[in-house]
């Protein structure tokens, strides 16, 4: 997080004797390090859901492909009797 105090931390060459401009400064650092949290979070968000619907996706062809290979191995047995 070393990057964050970074960007927040204002340097000496910002430092003008005018105080707005010194709160523009850190309003727009501010502003950067919300966005960065925010498309990191959305991504974190986005990985989730994806994982999550892939691990669901595979968990039903596995118990679809039993159930059919089951009901085959009945269905062959039974014929075959």
């Amino acid at each position: 997080m070393w990057f964050i105090r970074r960007i927040l931390k204002v340097s000496w060459k910002d430092k003008k004797s005018n105080d707005e401009v010194l709160h523009q400064v850190i309003v727009v650092r501010v502003v950067v390090v919300v966005v960065i949290v925010v498309v990191v979070v959305v991504v974190v968000v986005v990985v989730v859901v994806v994982v999550v619907v892939v691990v669901i996706v595979v968990v039903v062809v596995v118990v679809v492909v039993v159930v059919v290979v089951h009901l085959v191995v009945v269905l062959v047995g039974r014929s075959g009797h």
